[in-house]
């Protein structure tokens, strides 16, 4: 085993070790997270409250791809902050894909596969509007700036970043709790606040050594149609 892994493996340790002495909320639901923080957001934009059985939610360290045709056309994502999340949508196929980057994300190997991901759907030039969300001032700067420098790597697919709320804010609450959301909607690309409290769906953020490996080294797709 190489120095690299190593070192990776001894990080994954430790974030195993303090999310669960120093934020044991890391194992609970993804409402439980923003608990404590319901006045952080006050929620810009327009709440989601449609079916929530048609919710895909998205965890820290994953991304998805839905189109209007699926059973699950709805991502969402909760907890933003110093993570950010990148959503698109194209017109044309009513195809949307929502990320949630942390800052160790290994955002180039991530969205180069999210890309290839797309190319399916499309399998020609196509256009998506881009909303990004997220962030935590000093903190998160580079982690925006990649996600910025990726948008446009693919020339097949033409990004447009139409709106942003970032760096907004310094948090004084634990990162955690941050109650920074975004979601979006494939069947009218319209992107919403979400709130995990309202959908008896929700998942659970693992706290599995195992997990935190995997998503240490790369973000996963958590739901294709």
């Amino acid at each position: 085993m190489n120095k690299s892994m190593n070192e990776k493996l001894l990080l994954a340790t430790m974030i195993l070790f303090f999310s669960q002495v120093a934020n044991p909320l890391i194992s609970k639901p993804m409402s439980e997270i923003i608990t404590f923080s319901k006045s952080v957001d006050s929620f810009k934009k327009q709440l989601f409250k449609g079916d929530f059985s048609l919710v895909q939610e998205v965890l820290p360290g994953e991304y998805a791809i839905t189109s209007a045709t699926s059973s699950k056309p709805v991502l969402a994502t909760c907890g933003l902050g110093p993570c950010v999340s990148l959503a698109g949508y194209n017109k044309t196929y009513k195809v949307a894909f929502l990320t949630h980057y942390r800052v160790g994300s290994n955002v180039l190997w991530s969205y180069n596969n999210l890309v290839k991901e797309l190319l399916v759907f499309t399998n020609k030039k196509a256009k998506f509007e881009l909303t990004l969300v997220g962030g935590e001032k000093n903190y998160s700067e580079g982690l925006i700036n990649i996600i910025k420098s990726k948008i446009n790597s693919e020339s097949r697919l033409e990004m447009s970043l139409i709106e942003e709320d970032t760096l907004d804010f310094k948090s004084s609450v634990s990162w955690a709790t941050i109650n920074r959301t975004n979601s979006i909607d494939s069947r009218i690309g319209k992107t919403y606040a979400y709130d995990p409290f309202l959908n008896p769906h929700q998942r659970t953020l693992p706290i599995h050594l195992n997990n935190y490996l995997t998503k240490l080294l790369s973000d996963k797709l958590v739901y294709h149609p």
